[in-house]
């Protein structure tokens, strides 16, 4: 599912690639009284949000990083811009690669939700047993009531590439969260690395 930011600003988009950076799109971000070097809003060719502005931190310390500097700081959170309005599609480091072909855990996510007997899911990339083929698919689900992995396999085969469909499966009474009460991924793929998990290769 896309996200919306919610800007609470008047947002004016620039179709046509930018000279020094490769965003296809750029919103420029508004407000009555602002001076004209307020910040903007951009998508990189690997679908990463970029924000540009004056008031961007110019490096971290101790260690500096890449992904800051030179008035820009590249995040590492997939979006899209659409008609002033930005979505956020998940992060980079999120992204499963499946002997080449990449998805969103949420693409996955979305459909498995949708199955009447799944309370809550998490999708995640584990290492793939088979060299070459980089990582398996595997989901950690909520059950309301009774169902198998079986079952939910049938489901999103129905619905999404035999490719997408998670090999792995482990049923739980309810999906970890951290301290802020936010989905744990690490937390779930320890789940997942833990006996209890049942495979289909």
């Amino acid at each position: 599912m896309l996200l919306p930011i919610d800007v609470d600003m008047r947002a004016a988009i620039n179709h046509g690639r930018s000279s020094n950076r490769q965003c296809p799109d750029e919103i420029h971000l508004k407000r009555k009284g602002q001076p004209d070097d307020t910040p903007s809003l951009a998508v990189y060719d690997d679908g990463c949000l970029v924000v540009r502005s004056p008031a961007v931190g110019t490096t971290y310390w101790p260690e500096s990083a890449a992904a800051l500097g030179n008035g820009c700081f590249r995040t590492a959170d997939l979006a899209e811009l659409h008609a002033g309005v930005v979505f956020l599609r998940g992060r980079a480091s999120d992204v499963i690669n499946v002997a080449g072909r990449k998805v969103l855990p949420e693409a996955i996510e979305q459909v498995l939700a949708a199955h009447p007997a799944v309370r809550e899911c998490v999708v995640l990339g584990l290492p793939a047993a088979e060299p070459g083929r980089g990582e398996a698919i595997a989901a950690v689900v909520v059950p309301r009531g009774e169902v198998t992995a079986a079952a939910l396999r049938e489901f999103l085969a129905a619905r999404l590439p035999a490719w997408q469909v998670p090999r792995v499966w482990r049923f739980e009474e309810n999906l970890p969260v951290s301290g802020r009460g936010k989905l744990s991924r690490a937390a779930a793929r320890g789940l997942l690395n833990t006996s209890g998990a049942t495979a289909k290769l």
